[in-house]
Parts: C-alpha cells; structure tokens; sequence
C-alpha cells in the first residue's frame, strides 16, 4: 500500500495498491497517521482509492472507526467502478460520500 498527497488538491490523499496480509495493514497505520497530522479533523480529506479492489474488511473497518470514533471527516474518491459498488451494497457510500471520477 502507498501513500501520497495529491499535489493539486491540498485535501486529498491517494492510497494505492493491495495489503499484502495483516502484518502489511498494520506498518500501513502509522504511516497514514503521520500523513494525517497534516490534515484539519475538521476539514473534509479525500482519499482516492486506487488498485485496491478487492478492498480488504479490515481496512473500510479502520476508516469507519477513524470517521465514526476519532471525528475524522473522511470522503472515498476512486477511479474503479468495482471500489464504488462495494460501498454501495455494504451500505456506506452515503457515511464516505463516494464519487467516482478519475484522478
């Protein structure tokens, strides 16, 4: 999983690429709280979701506990039709506010 700062867009994040397994999501934690340090709770940071289909559970459950828990306002962009319909039918595209549109 990689991480970058969209340079056009200060509030968006990109998150790219597949974990590997559980061990690969939990070195990717850290590194997205420091990306986030950068970021106003309070202010709506993008992340564009790419090459991530099939989204791991673990990974939309880390994103709802720092939308839900720690007041993260958070909105799912991404390119890929198949990222857009998972949240649809688990019922959490309106909760992350998913567009669909290219980078």
């Amino acid at each position: 999983m990689k991480i970058e700062k969209l340079q056009d867009v200060s509030d968006c994040l990109i998150l790219s690429g597949k974990f590997k397994d559980r061990n690969d999501f939990l070195d990717f934690k850290p590194d997205l709280m420091e990306f986030l340090r950068d970021f106003d709770k309070n202010e709506p940071i993008c992340f564009f979701l790419m090459h991530m289909h099939p989204v791991e559970l673990y990974f939309v459950g880390y994103l709802l506990k720092l939308k839900e828990f720690d007041s993260w306002n958070i909105k799912i962009h991404t390119n890929d039709i198949k990222i857009s319909r998972f949240f649809e039918e688990v019922g959490l595209s309106e909760k992350f506010e998913v567009v669909l549109r290219d980078l």
